[in-house]
């Protein structure tokens, strides 16, 4: 699997990744506030989900889940180290590119430093450091500021649930649902 290319044109990446979610649908779309982009991984690490769904309620034992079997489409993928207690968020995303040693591709320093100074300019122009008080606003300009660094995904190791490679993209044009599989919760 290459982690960091530039390709002429859309690739999937991976082959085949999973998804778990409460209810079924045919395409993916933006829920929840609180959710920053569309979270992808292992068919284990999907299947943990559903702990973490019963934990907040959103599903009871017994009930029945849907476990999407997708293609994620990217022509460049950010790779980050999980740091973070079950969420990503932009600060954390932020955090992942300008608290390291060398930046990815795409980021320069002069960017480095105004994330120091709580300024993040997506190409509108809007401050994404200031946009904390409407997530949905905040989601899209995100989308766009990651999109014109040349990236259109995040790569991470899920080590908050439980191993394996895991996906976020942005965009729902990126998925392809190859097969929706319900389950029934232990």
């Amino acid at each position: 699997m290459v982690l960091i290319r530039r390709t002429a044109g859309r690739r999937a990446v991976p082959p085949v990744a999973y998804h778990l979610s409460a209810v079924k649908f045919d395409r993916f779309e933006q829920q929840h506030k609180q959710h920053f982009g569309f979270h992808f991984g292992t068919k284990d690490t999907a299947l943990r989900v559903g702990d973490k769904l019963r934990r907040e309620g959103r599903v009871q034992p017994g009930d029945t889940v849907y476990l999407y079997t997708v293609k994620l489409y990217s022509r460049r993928s950010l790779v980050l180290k999980e740091e973070r207690g079950g969420a990503w968020n932009p600060v954390q995303i932020f955090r992942g590119v300008f608290d390291r040693d060398e930046l990815p591709d795409g980021f320069t320093e002069d960017e480095r430093h105004a994330f120091y100074e709580d300024e993040v300019i997506a190409p509108s122009g809007e401050n994404l450091q200031d946009l904390y008080y409407d997530p949905w606003v905040q989601a899209d300009e995100f989308a766009s500021w990651f999109h014109a660094h040349g990236y259109d995904a995040i790569e991470y190791e899920n080590i908050f649930e439980g191993g394996g490679t895991s996906y976020i993209v942005f965009r729902p044009e990126q998925i392809e649902i190859l097969d929706v599989e319900p389950w029934r919760l232990p």
